[in-house]
């Protein structure tokens, strides 16, 4: 693809624009490759007077989806996005920035973007359950695979 007079790709713009400019890890909340594990789309486009709120909400909105978060207590594990494991340093890296001096975990960056119910629950269990990531699904998210 050609973006201004270079040749790159979506690849590239992820990987080495914008998470290397963008540190917060909400972006992947935002980012969609149309596979059906991505984030949903939002209903609107991102804009820089709202990016903050917005990413919030998106990070709300994927962690609230039983698809990319659960807790099994018949299995005693919790259940993660495997977004969460391929950019895990970049939750802990940024966790351990604004958080420093805690314990800088996949399930402490999640009980941020929790409801209280949820985080209450996670709270519960987090340090005697076992982290699993579920496997990503590469489908095409496409109309006919939602029927």
């Amino acid at each position: 693809m050609i973006f201004g007079d270079k040749t790159t790709s979506l690849y590239f713009l992820e990987h080495r624009v914008i998470r290397k400019r963008f540190t917060d890890p909400r972006v992947h909340f935002a980012l969609n490759c149309a596979s059906r594990g991505c984030p949903r789309l939002p209903m609107r486009a991102f804009t820089a007077e709202h990016l903050d709120e917005q990413l919030d909400h998106e990070a709300r909105k994927f962690v609230a989806e039983e698809r990319n978060f659960n807790i099994d207590h018949s299995e005693q594990a919790v259940f993660l996005s495997s977004i969460f494991d391929w950019y895990e340093a970049d939750f802990l890296k940024w966790y351990q920035r604004r958080f420093p001096g805690q314990p800088a975990t996949l399930l402490n960056y999640v009980i941020l973007y929790l409801p209280p119910h949820r985080a209450e629950e996670l709270g519960r269990v987090a340090a005697s359950y076992q982290v699993r990531f579920i496997p990503y699904d590469w489908r095409l998210n496409d109309q006919r695979g939602l029927a």
